[in-house]
Formats: structure tokens, C-alpha cells, sequence
């Protein structure tokens, strides 16, 4: 069996009978279908006739059998037809479960597409009829669907249990199939499981099909390819770089940021081919490229006419443009060009063939606006500021962005990538074009959920690639991002637990403090979960959590591509599908919170609007909100936001309506790029607990403006509003400067000298923090401000948030030396001089929850234990009520050793006396937190939180743990408290290496291995035995312990050089 057989097998479906071609399908995949019992006819009726009885809870609605034009049993795969192919094949039980069969079923529908909950739907249905489960192959219109459900392995349940994930393979192509998709159906062949995974049982078989359709195999196959692209082409490219000098970064990063911004363009247009297609095929067709530009050529020259006519065109002059104001700049007048500097307007006019018709090609794709293709060029506004070039969209070749047409097409072989992935073995890899990448792999545009999967490359999936890709452009994670696995982003398991945990306690109070109590967590866990149950609350107790939701305020401190933020999206979104179905009091409440002179017409243009549309626009412009301090990271997570909000918007009309989209509404106030860690540098500062300390007129004005701009569109409109901001935030800097100026003015010059002598330290602060004050413009230059206040940001956000939420960085004390005199004068006591970062979000996040709020974490367990940790401890304990504490140990949950927690904290101190708590122990656990917890999950009181250590100890072990202490002695009194560390290597991302990075060491120079040791970790100890991870660390005795050529050297400088010479490649290493 090959793969063009099956290419022939798919194409059969364009014509003839249905049954038979399917039959001819699975038989081409290996597959025995000789046990064949077919409907009498290919009706509905007769399929209901055969298996609906009166007592089959089938929802007729659900399975769409209106829809059904025919549909036909195929063949039941049982072990007599398997073991005519393998000799060892039974039905015997694993893992608890049995399968002894298998249905495949073919359904013809009637129109040409359905939504992927639709064939969902239908395959749920189908399911409840059987015994065993069924496999549906669907065809609509000139489309395959093949549908396979993971349900309760041969259980006939009928509640809410028997809810498992469908997996889709959806809309293949019968006339041209793609070829991810014929990759895909080879992988499924009979013979390539057997080969690939092995089984000898249908549950074996059943696990096989489910491994090959995980799509986390999918992802690291295209993160790998997109990263050693990403790799190679951040050396061949050459953006500008022309701003002001304090602007300026090195440009390594500033060449690495635009790579990864020209890939989030790229990658949303794509989103956007997959949506009816949007934007044209042939924009990414490499010969039909060539057919409409002069001097397009991907072989080894300096040709970045693609980018440049195309793809710049593309992102700056089309999708940033309203289509009827799409033009070519013109043409200069008297040495004059009044369209110079302007991003709006085409450009490279003479790189194309034929002009006009070209053209053409852009003025049929919609207008996006969003500011995801904002250019950041800016023309010099008359005000003495100068000039700025960062994207190149410019016809002066020296202010151009150089990107090779080689970059996007073709297979490129002996491309050096040793010195990126720290590997001399990687100095002659195949890197593939960015376009001929994505053309191996299919997407969609909906994002996958724990229910509903397409094997296809979907939204979240960027978040996962640009996460890594962040952590490689980052440095305090690039050691660990050259592994290429792609796992710096929170799983999504992990972020719908936590999403989950934080509204029912959020809602949990607000329904409590309304007087309801009855059962109200049991009914939000329900309300919650990924099920089809109706709404369980009242119709008086869901306008109670309707105006919650009104009212909730979330953020992210951290919130890196977007992973929370667009977890609580979605929830939300699933909420109000259940409390609010037609959608009528959240239309309301949008409208209600629009600017006043808007309302009328946004009422008109939203009401024929698809309703999940309208229910993320209200979420994401009154709830949700994100701070990072990498601003890729912002543009990466309103990326995700564009996506989601596009895929749920009705194409109607043409080009002259815009096909009925609206405009994405504008996110840079709502995603800022800031430092969450430090405070805005006032001169006086509110008390503890208090946000906000009096209304100031500019706090007004900016959150009118900030509304304002959310749903401005026309860059006209947008460039005022952004200019009454600017006036307004560069008021505030003025006003925030000349304060601090006056601290050390006085009138009389010789004292103001004489006070600057005596005032040195407090000087050099007031310039720090004049120079926070200075960032504050960032706002509006896609760079990092320095500092975050609420005030500054979200004034909107009157009282505090109700979550926070997130998954702090986890950076190292080490790593952190020139932040940490920041980090003492912002957090005072709290300050710890060997603390690692993340434990500072802990302190920012319980100060900015308003008095009942909720704080959710992801990050290191390290402080319950380790000495820095003990402020941390006692915050947490005493400042907040601990509600959940999870420790994961050091399950893989990232690919860097972590050693993760989930903590959810109450900011109402005092207000409950016990926790839950868990210890994880095992990968598959993960999978299924809820129902792990309910296994493992035990009470602790929280005074058992000692600020000395926490231990999360079950009851009966924490008392039995109580009378040893009083009873016993303890360890520290027999050494007299003389505790050691063991090896402390100060930066283990240098010195512990594995086998490896050991192997390479020693090949470059066999002297490595006398310094070179193997690392026995505290957590590989186990009871009885020791667990080695392959681990090795480079072992360099002090000088006062040892003897080294350089140990009578008395600086560095001079002791490095003999290091070199003496051990040349651990030199280089370090």
C-alpha cells in the first residue's frame, strides 16, 4: 500500500456510490471489511428502524437526520477478521477495559460544510446507540470527514460520563487531497500501526489510533521545522533600525523581533486562507509569483522582491486599509511626495509585471484592522521627532527590510546551524521554505478543545511555537530552548484546571454574597465542564452571575502568547452558551457599555452577528487583560485574539461590504507591555491595600480615550484618538518629571550644588526614576514600559482585579543581579537577596486583587521548602487564605525541570480554615486533574503552613509527624546545626550537562574529562535505590582546595586566559 494508492482511493469519492468507495478506502488502509451487514436501504428510516428503540436517549436534533441523505453500515471489524492479518490478536481486558469490535459507519449530508460541533454532535449520537464504538466517515459536498470517538471503553453510559474527545479529520479533499491528510490516512494504515506502535488486542488497536491522531506529535514535527527556519533565517535577513538613540536594542534582538513579528503576520494570513479563503491562493504560489513580479528568484541571490511587493503590500496597504481607499503611493511632485513616510498606501509599483492587474488581487481581501499589521515606520509629525524605520516598508532601498525570496520556497541543504543549537554535529541540516512549510500541514482555524480535536494545526498552536521561539530569543531560557521540544508553553490541561478553579471561586462568592447557597459549587462545576447539560441555575440566579461577569476583571502578569487569557476566553464564552443561548442579556450588556455616541450604530451593526462573536467582543473588552514585558510576546497573544474573534464572524456579501466582517477592534490597551514587577515611581504612594487614592481628571480621560480606541477602525480615527492619548500621557511624564526635578532644585544655584553633593545616592534614584517615567511613552512604540500601575494602565479597574492568574517566569536569583536593587526598594521586607523572581509575582498579584479576588498560579514549589522562601510562606499563608496547593514534583510538565505548583489563593484572609491539597505522582494523571484530585486530593488545616516549611502531609501522616517531633530529636541538634548544601555550581544551566553535551566536550578535548563528574540530585534518591538521570556536572575545585595552573593569578583577567588554554572547549562552553 502506498501513498498515491491512497491519493486514488480518496479521489474515487468525487463520483459513484458512497458505501462502496468507503468500503474501497479501509480496504486500501489494510483494513478486513468482509464482515458486511448493509441497511436495507440508505435511509435514515431504516437506520432508525435498525437501531433507535425507545429506550436510546439518540437526539435526533443533535445528530442533524434531517441532514442525513443516506447513510449505511460499512463492515464490523471483530478478531476472526483481524486475525486473518496478524497471528496474535486477542480480546482480552487492558487497562480495566475491553473492546471486541468495531462499527465503521458512512453518512452522506446534505450540505457542503458543517462546523466541527456539528459532526461532533453527530458522532456522540451515534455512539450512544452501540455497545462498542463506531467510526463515521461523513461526506459533504466534495469533502470527507472521518470521525473517531475515544469514549468509555465498553460501557453503555449514558450520562454526562460518556462524553469523550472526538477526533475529526476533517474536510479532505476528494478532487485534490492534501498531502498532510494523505500522510495522515498512511499513518492509520493497518500495517503502519503495526509496524510504527504494535498491538495484539482492539484496545491496543484502539490506543494505537489515538496515538498517531494525538496532534502534540503533529506540533513538535512543525516546531521543529519552523525553528531550524527561524534559526536561519534571523541571520539572512536585515531589518532597519532607525529611532532614537535610547531606543535603540543590539540587533541581534532586534533582527530575531521582527522575524518572529514577520511570522505572526504570516501565520494569521494563513489562518486567513483557511477561512473561505480570504486571501487568494495565489499570493503563496511560488510559480504564479514568479508569473507577477520581474525579479523574483529563489535561488541563492540577493532577491527580497517577494516580501517586499507581496507580503509587505499585503500586511501594510491591504489588511491595515478599508478596500475602498486602497491606492498606489504617488508619484513625486517638485522633489516632494506627500505619501512619503505613509504605510497605508501600496508600493514597488515597477517590481510588478503588469500593475493594475495585480492589484486586483489585494482589493478583494476584507479590511482587519487590529493593529496586528500596524507598520512601525513613522513619518517625522513636524514636532522635532525624527524619522523612525523598523519594518522597511519604504522605496528608498536604504531604509528597506531585506528579506531573501529563498527564505519562503524550496528545500535548502548545508545550512550551518551548530553554533545555534550548541551541536558541531549541526552544521549540515535541511532547512525547508517558510511557505513550502506550512503547505505540508493542514490547519484550522478553530481552536481544539478537550472535547473536540481536528488533527490539524490549530490556533493554540502558535501559542506554543512562539512561546519556544520566545524562549530562545530570550537568554535566561535559550540553553534550555536549543532542545527544540517546544514545552515553554502551560499545557492546556493544566490552564482549563486553573481557568476552572478561579471562576467557580470567583462566581462562588458573588453567588454567596447574593444569598444563594444550595449546592451553588456542584452547579458551577457543572456549569464549567465540557458537557452537554443544561443550565442549572434559576433564571434570578443566572442574572446574578450574568452580572458578575459583567463586572469580572482578570489579568495575566505574565502572560507570555496568551495561553490564560485565551483559557478564560473560551470558558467564558462556553458559560454564556449554557446561561445565555439566545444571547439577549449579553447583547444588552455590550451595547450598555459602549460609548454613549457608538450605540446606535454598533447596535445595528451587531444584531445579525454571529452570537460567539459578540460574546468574546464583551469578554475581551470588559474582562480580560495581560501584561508581559516582552512586547513579540504582546503582538504574539493578540495575534490569538484576532484568530478566535475571526473564526467566529459570518463571511456575506463581497468586497465592497468588506464580506460582512467588522473591523478587530484595537487590543494595545488591553496587552501592554510593561515590567508587572515594578511600581510607578511616585513621590507619594497609596496605603497598603488601597489602589487608588483620588480621582484625577487624567485617569478619566484616559479610560474614555482607551474606549474609545478599542473600537476605532479608520486609521484616520485612529491616528486622532492616539494623538489626544499621546498628549495626554506625555502631560502626565511632563508633570511626573518637574516633580521629580524640584526634589533637587533650589533656588539658590550654590545650594542646589551643594545639595546634589550631599544627595548623590537619592539623586541617581530620582534619574532612575525619571528614566521610568520617560518609558511610559512606550505605549505608543511597541517597546516595554519600565513600570505598572493599575492607575497608568486600566484606571477602568477601579477596585482591583477578581484573578489573577498565570504562570510567573522562573528566572534564577543569578540572573537577576541588575534588577534586584529595584526589587529592594519596590518590595521592601518582603525583599529576599536570593529569591528567584517568580515569588515576587506572588507579592504583585495579592496587592492588585481587589478584597475578595482570587490568585492563581503556576510556578515552582521551590519556596515552600527553600530558605528564600520563607516571606514568601508567610505571605501566602497569612496575607491570603490558601484554598488549593497541588505539587507536581518533577513531573515533566515543562521540558525544563521545574519543579511546578498550582497554587489558588482567597485575598479574604482568615476566611476558611482548611485547603486541598495534592501531591501528583504520575505523567497520566495530568490528564485528568479533576478526577485525579477527587482520588488524591486531601484537607490540610492551613495553620499546618509553618512559615519554617511546608510539607502537604495528609492528616493522619502530619500527626503522627507531630508526636515524632515531640518525642524525637531532631537531625540539626546532633551537628549542631551545621547544615551543608552539598555542590552549589551557582548557574546550573552551565554546569550540569547530559551525556551529550559530556560526549562533545570530550571529543573536542580529551583533558575535559577530568573535570567532568557525574550528578546524583537530592530527588533522584528513592527509597532503597538511586535513580541517576544521565546527568554529569563540570567539577572545578577551588583553588584553596586544589592546585591550578592560574591559582596564583591574582585577577580574572589574567586567570582566564590560562583556563582557555588549559581546557579549551569547557572554556568555550561556559
Amino acid at each position: 500500500m502506498s501513498k498515491e494508492q491512497i491519493q486514488s482511493a480518496l479521489q474515487r469519492f468525487a463520483q459513484g456510490n458512497l458505501s462502496e468507495n468507503a468500503l474501497n478506502l479501509f480496504k486500501t488502509l489494510g483494513y478486513n471489511t468482509e464482515r458486511q451487514a448493509p441497511l436495507d436501504k440508505p435511509t435514515y428510516s431504516a437506520f432508525k428502524e435498525s437501531f433507535v428503540d425507545a429506550q436510546s436517549k439518540f437526539n435526533e436534533d443533535k445528530a442533524l437526520v434531517k441532514d442525513w441523505e443516506t447513510v449505511d453500515l460499512l463492515f464490523q471489524l471483530s478478531k476472526e477478521e483481524v486475525l486473518k492479518q496478524t497471528d496474535l490478536f486477542d480480546t482480552r481486558r487492558v487497562d480495566n477495559a475491553v473492546i471486541e469490535s468495531y462499527l465503521f459507519f458512512a453518512i452522506e449530508l446534505a450540505k457542503p460544510q458543517y462546523t466541527r460541533a456539528e459532526l461532533c454532535h453527530i458522532t456522540r449520537e451515534v455512539n450512544r446507540l452501540f455497545r462498542m464504538p463506531v467510526m463515521l466517515l461523513f461526506k459533504h459536498g466534495e469533502s470527507l470527514t472521518l470521525s473517531v470517538i475515544n469514549r468509555r471503553l465498553h460501557k453503555r453510559d449514558e450520562n454526562r460520563d460518556v462524553l469523550k474527545k472526538v477526533t475529526l479529520i476533517k474536510d479532505i479533499r476528494t478532487e485534490k487531497p492534501h498531502r498532510a491528510h494523505i500522510d495522515i490516512f498512511f499513518d492509520l494504515s493497518f500495517d503502519e500501526l503495526k509496524r510504527k506502535v504494535g498491538f495484539s488486542n482492539f484496545v491496543e488497536l484502539h490506543h494505537a489510533w489515538q496515538k498517531t491522531l494525538d496532534t502534540k506529535e503533529l506540533n513538535k514535527s512543525f516546531y521543529q521545522k519552523l525553528f531550524y527556519w527561524y534559526l536561519w533565517a534571523v541571520k539572512d535577513v536585515k531589518f532597519p533600525q532607525i529611532r532614537p538613540k535610547e531606543d535603540l536594542i543590539p540587533d541581534e534582538a532586534h533582527q530575531s523581533e521582527s522575524v518572529i513579528r514577520l511570522l505572526t503576520r504570516l501565520l494569521f494570513c494563513w489562518f486567513m486562507k483557511e477561512k473561505q479563503e480570504l486571501i487568494p491562493e495565489i499570493l503563496f504560489n511560488q510559480n504564479k509569483v514568479r508569473e507577477m513580479l520581474k525579479n523574483f528568484s529563489t535561488d541563492r541571490k540577493k532577491s527580497s522582491v517577494y516580501y517586499r511587493a507581496i507580503l509587505q503590500n499585503l500586511f501594510f496597504a491591504t489588511l491595515s486599509v478599508p478596500v475602498k481607499n486602497r491606492k498606489y503611493i504617488r508619484e513625486s511632485y517638485q522633489g516632494k511626495n506627500e505619501d512619503y513616510g505613509n504605510p497605508y498606501v501600496f508600493r514597488y509599483q515597477d517590481e510588478f509585471l503588469d500593475p493594475k492587474e495585480n492589484l486586483k488581487l489585494f482589493k478583494d481581501i476584507p479590511f482587519l484592522n487590529g493593529g496586528l499589521f500596524e507598520c512601525l515606520d513613522e513619518r517625522p509629525n513636524g514636532d522635532g521627532e525624527m524619522e523612525i524605520r523598523l519594518d522597511g516598508f519604504s522605496t528608498n532601498e536604504k531604509k528597506q527590510a531585506f528579506v531573501p525570496d529563498y527564505l519562503f520556497w524550496g528545500e535548502h541543504h548545508g545550512i550551518n546551524l551548530a553554533k545555534e543549537l550548541d551541536s558541531n554535529k549541526k552544521n549540515q541540516e535541511t532547512v525547508v521554505g517558510i511557505i513550502d512549510i506550512l503547505n505540508s500541514y493542514k490547519f484550522t482555524i478553530d481552536e481544539n478543545t478537550p472535547l473536540e480535536e481536528e488533527i490539524a494545526l490549530d490556533p493554540e498552536l502558535l501559542g506554543k511555537v512562539f512561546e519556544s521561539l520566545l524562549a530562545y530569543y530570550n537568554p535566561e531560557t535559550k540553553a534550555n530552548a536549543r532542545k527544540q521540544t517546544g514545552s515553554f508553553y502551560t499545557p492546556r490541561e493544566i490552564v482549563n484546571y486553573m481557568v476552572d478553579e478561579s471562576l467557580i471561586a470567583t462566581f462562588k462568592q458573588k453567588l454567596h454574597d447574593a444569598g444563594i447557597l444550595e449546592n451553588v459549587e456542584e452547579r458551577l462545576r457543572d456549569l464549567a465542564g465540557y458537557n452537554e447539560n443544561e443550565n442549572p441555575f434559576t433564571p434570578k440566579e443566572t442574572d446574578v452571575i450574568i452580572r458578575a461577569l459583567e463586572d469580572l476583571k482578570i489579568l495575566d502578569p505574565a502572560c507570555g502568547s496568551g495561553a490564560f487569557p485565551m483559557g478564560i476566553l473560551h470558558k467564558l464564552v462556553w458559560m454564556l452558551r449554557k446561561i445565555d443561548p439566545d444571547n439577549e442579556k449579553w447583547f444588552e450588556s455590550i451595547i450598555n457599555r459602549l460609548p454613549e455616541y457608538t450605540r446606535a450604530e454598533m447596535r445595528k451593526k451587531l444584531e445579525g452577528e454571529n452570537w460567539d462573536y459578540l460574546r468574546k467582543l464583551g469578554i475581551i473588552q470588559e474582562a480580560i487583560y495581560g501584561i508581559d514585558i516582552q512586547p513579540i510576546a504582546i503582538q504574539i497573544a493578540k495575534l490569538r485574539f484576532f484568530i478566535s474573534l475571526l473564526v467566529d464572524q459570518d463571511i456575506r456579501g463581497n468586497a465592497s461590504d468588506n464580506f460582512g466582517l467588522h473591523p478587530l477592534p484595537n487590543l494595545d490597551f488591553k496587552l501592554v507591555a510593561a515590567n508587572t514587577l515594578i511600581g510607578a515611581p511616585e513621590q507619594s504612594q497609596p496605603t497598603e491595600g488601597q489602589l487608588f487614592f483620588g480621582r484625577e481628571e487624567f485617569f478619566e480621560q484616559f479610560t474614555a480615550l482607551t474606549a474609545a480606541y478599542f473600537v476605532s477602525s479608520l486609521p484616520a480615527e485612529k491616528k486622532d484618538v492616539t494623538k489626544k492619548m499621546r498628549k495626554l500621557v506625555d502631560g502626565k511624564v511632563r508633570e511626573k518629571l518637574n516633580q521629580i526635578q524640584n526634589l533637587v532644585k533650589h533656588v539658590d544655584e550654590r545650594f542646589s550644588k551643594h545639595l546634589a553633593e550631599r544627595n548623590k545616592a537619592a539623586i541617581k534614584q530620582k534619574q532612575r526614576d525619571a528614566d521610568l517615567w520617560k518609558s511610559y511613552a512606550n505605549l505608543f512604540k511597541h517597546e516595554s514600559v519600565g513600570f505598572f500601575d493599575i492607575r497608568y494602565f486600566f484606571p477602568e479597574v477601579k477596585e482591583g482585579f477578581d484573578i489573577v492568574i498565570g504562570n510567573p517566569p522562573y528566572v534564577r536569583h543569578e540572573s537577576i543581579k541588575d534588577l534586584k536593587p529595584q526589587l529592594a526598594k519596590e518590595f521592601g521586607s518582603f525583599y529576599c537577596g536570593t529569591a528567584d523572581l517568580y515569588t515576587y509575582f506572588y507579592k504583585k498579584g495579592l496587592d492588585i486583587l481587589n478584597g475578595y479576588g482570587h490568585l492563581c498560579f503556576i510556578a515552582p514549589n521551590k519556596f515552600m521548602r527553600a530558605g528564600y522562601g520563607k516571606n514568601t510562606r508567610e505571605l501566602l499563608a497569612n496575607k491570603a487564605v490558601p484554598r488549593l496547593v497541588i505539587d507536581f514534583g518533577d513531573l515533566p510538565i515543562f521540558d525544563a525541570t521545574t519543579y511546578p505548583s498550582i497554587l489558588l489563593l482567597g485575598k479574604n484572609a482568615g476566611a476558611e480554615t482548611e485547603f486541598l491539597a495534592a501531591t501528583f505522582t504520575q505523567t497520566e494523571q495530568l490528564e485528568k486533574m479533576e478526577e485525579t484530585l477527587t482520588g488524591i486530593g486531601f484537607s490540610m488545616p492551613v495553620s499546618s503552613l509553618k512559615p519554617e516549611g511546608w510539607n502537604l502531609e495528609r492528616p493522619e501522616v502530619h500527626s503522627l509527624m507531630e508526636k515524632l517531633r515531640a518525642k524525637g530529636k531532631p537531625l540539626g541538634e546532633y551537628v549542631e546545626g551545621k547544615f551543608y548544601y552539598g555542590i552549589k555550581t551557582g548557574l546550573n544551566e552551565a554546569f550540569v550537562i547530559d551525556a551529550a553535551a559530556r560526549e562533545r566536550l570530550i571529543a573536542e578535548d580529551p583533558k575535559s574529562a577530568e573535570l567532568i563528574k557525574p550528578w546524583l540530585r537530592g530527588r533522584d534518591i528513592k527509597k532503597w535505590k538511586a535513580e541517576w538521570a544521565g546527568l554529569y556536572v563540570i567539577n572545578i575545585a577551588s583553588s584553596a582546595n586544589r592546585e591550578w595552573p592560574w591559582s596564583n593569578e591574582k585577577t580574572e583577567a589574567k586567570a582566564r586566559p590560562i583556563f582557555e588554554k588549559a581546557y579549551p572547549s569547557i572554556h568555550k562552553h561556559l
